[in-house]
This record gives C-alpha cells, structure tokens and sequence, in this order.
C-alpha cells in the first residue's frame, strides 16, 4: 500500500469531487498502481448513487479494467492540454534562436491520436488548431482558442510551469487536471482520468509528409525477452542451450536504483545471449533470443 485517500464535504457528490481532484492530482512514478480504476470506480453512475456491492467489479468489468475509455469530451480535453503543452514548448524552443524566420505566428494546426499508453500509438486522424490568446509565452496562466474537429473553438485557460508533471486547465468552466509524464518522439505521453495515454502530436508538415514515410516493419518478439527500459543487465540466470519453462527467472535489469526480474513468458529453448551481465541496454534492445523445444 502506497497511501490512503479520505475526502469529506457537506454532501456526498462534493466529497467525491474533491477526491477525483485528489486522484487527478497524485503524482506516482517508479511503481505500478491502481489510480486508474480507482478513478474510474468513483466516477461511475453506480457508485455515484451508492448502489454498490462486493460484486461492483465483477459485474461492471467483466473482462478485467481496460483503462478510462475516451468519450469526445474527454478526448477534446486532453488534446487541449497536449496541443497548449506543444505550442508552450514550441514557443520555448524559438526563444533559443536569434533568427527573425522563427518567430512563431498566433495559430498552430495540429494532428493528434491519443492510444493506451500501453499499446501502439496509430497515425494522428484528429485536427486540432490552437490559436495563442496570451501575448507571453511564460505568464503563470495561459489562455488559448482550440478547435477540434472543426468545432466551435472554445477558451481554454491553463496554469502549467514548463515541464512540472501538473497541468490546470479551465475547459469551458470545467476544472481539469491533467499529468504531464514523458515526452515521446512525435507527441506527449499524458495522464488523464486516472489513466495513461500516447498522444501523438504533428504538425501540419509532419501530417502532411506522413503519406511518404514507409510503414516500419514490425519485429517479430514472441521468441525474444527484450529489456522493458533502458538500464543495466545484472545477472543472467540462463546459458546458451538451457530449456526454460514458463516464469522461469531469465535476467535481472537494473534502471533507476530498482532491479527488474525477467521471467519467461514461454517455454523456450535458448539460443543465443546478445549481452553479458554488466552491459547497458536501451529500451526493447533484444537480451536472449529463444528457439522452440
């Protein structure tokens, strides 16, 4: 158990509203949790009525938590904070140069997707255009028009010092907290509802050129154990050779001052070790490549 959370107000709906603020605003790195259903828990009709029982879970999820669903709403909130969090940064980024061409306008058009955090992002099929309301780029509040999907702009209003994990939107009246966790390649890996998502990011350029850029071939890993971050290899607990079975421990990652236990996800045979214990890794880079039995 990381901690306890216990809200209080005169009515039962302004007690869960200061806890879905309280889940929203919790910053957990390093470890797993259950922020994610928690919030999601608190939030349904059924538990909002206290209409709730030992099977809530079982009848709600029959097929397990698969994390908070996007409704347009929900999904017009979070490109706001991901499209505010690209200009700001953008803005930043042009301040670094002293070339007059770099100055930037007052409108960005933007594609984005948003995809689980723990799945593949897909190509950004939602335009969103942000226009810049704010003359400065570092006031404490920021004020913009964004537009998604050709809606009706609305005014958003967002507190967030550059890069710190918390962001606070005004979203047409509605207070919404947002993490900031990662940056990512082509967008923002965000925090929105309780749970994580890739937020794919690109500018009109990069969307319009995406059509040129050939599909990466994706790698067969069901007979390879990859490292799941970037660290280094401790130990690893197989030779070239050995027969695992299923959970078997295979290697001890370190990242972070935590170490990692790779277990087997199959039986296998090994066929070849790619790295010795003491070598660094970077993320996915393979470590053992397996054989069937």
């Amino acid at each position: 158990m990381i901690c306890k959370l216990s809200t209080h107000g005169p009515k039962r709906d302004v007690a869960l509203d200061v806890m879905k603020r309280a889940l929203d605003a919790y910053v957990i790195k390093g470890v797993t949790h259950n922020i994610p259903l928690l919030r999601e828990v608190i939030s349904h009709p059924r538990f909002v009525a206290g209409d709730i029982s030992t099977k809530f879970l079982a009848e709600e999820y029959p097929q397990g938590f698969q994390g908070h669903m996007l409704t347009d709403d929900t999904r017009a909130e979070l490109f706001a904070g991901a499209g505010i969090v690209h200009v700001l940064r953008d803005l930043r980024n042009r301040t670094w140069h002293r070339d007059l061409s770099t100055q930037p306008g007052r409108i960005w058009d933007l594609w984005m997707d948003a995809g689980d955090a723990a799945k593949q992002d897909t190509a950004p099929g939602h335009h969103v255009r942000v226009e810049r309301i704010s003359a400065d780029s570092f006031e404490r509040e920021h004020t913009f028009k964004v537009a998604v999907d050709g809606r009706d702009p609305v005014v958003v209003k967002m507190r967030w010092q550059l890069e710190s994990p918390l962001m606070h939107l005004d979203y047409q009246g509605k207070q919404v907290t947002i993490q900031y966790l990662d940056v990512l390649p082509l967008g923002y890996m965000l925090q929105h509802y309780g749970s994580k998502f890739n937020v794919m990011v690109k500018t009109q350029t990069q969307h319009d050129l995406t059509r040129y850029m050939r599909e990466k071939p994706k790698q067969d890993l069901s007979k390879m154990l990859v490292s799941p971050m970037p660290g280094s290899v401790v130990s690893i607990a197989v030779g070239e050779g050995d027969v695992v079975a299923e959970g078997a421990e295979l290697a001890v990652v370190e990242a972070m001052k935590m170490q990692n236990v790779l277990r087997a996800s199959r039986v296998g045979k090994v066929k070849k070790i790619h790295v010795q214990p003491g070598a660094s890794v970077a993320a996915d880079e393979i470590i053992i490549e397996f054989e069937d039995v």
